[in-house]
């Protein structure tokens, strides 16, 4: 009995916690429609605006979709250059990945996968003028 009830407080708090989690700007980026809706209610709260921690990560992601808008429109095929370049990349890399799953015992050599920050910290796609 005890242990059902333990089970039920662990599983309410990991409940509330999702529900109040903030959106990040990963997840504006990757949610159009919900960055446009999340900026809609911002708008409409003068009061709280971009006070509010959900509004600020909505305008971060924001102002990320504006840059590389503007890119594409000033140099639409450095623009596109840089999609196929990372493309190519992530097809490498599932490939490095797709050989690793198939041959277990084999260990990558330090420094043959690469990370890739597309919109993580202190990363840049858009190269700006």
């Amino acid at each position: 009995m005890r242990s059902k009830i333990s089970f039920l407080i662990i599983t309410m708090a990991t409940i509330l916690t999702a529900c109040n989690q903030v959106q990040d700007k990963q997840y504006f980026l990757t949610h159009p429609q919900e960055l446009k809706k999340t900026l809609n209610q911002c708008v409409k709260m003068p009061n709280q605006g971009l006070d509010n921690a959900r509004c600020k990560q909505a305008s971060l992601a924001y102002s990320e979709f504006e840059a590389l808008l503007l890119h594409s429109q000033q140099n639409g095929q450095a623009f596109g250059q840089k999609i196929i370049q990372l493309q190519l990349k992530i097809a490498n890399l599932k490939a490095k990945i797709a050989k690793l799953k198939n041959n277990p015992k084999q260990t990558p050599r330090r420094g043959t996968v690469q990370e890739l920050h597309f919109f993580g910290p202190g990363s840049n796609p858009v190269e700006r003028p």
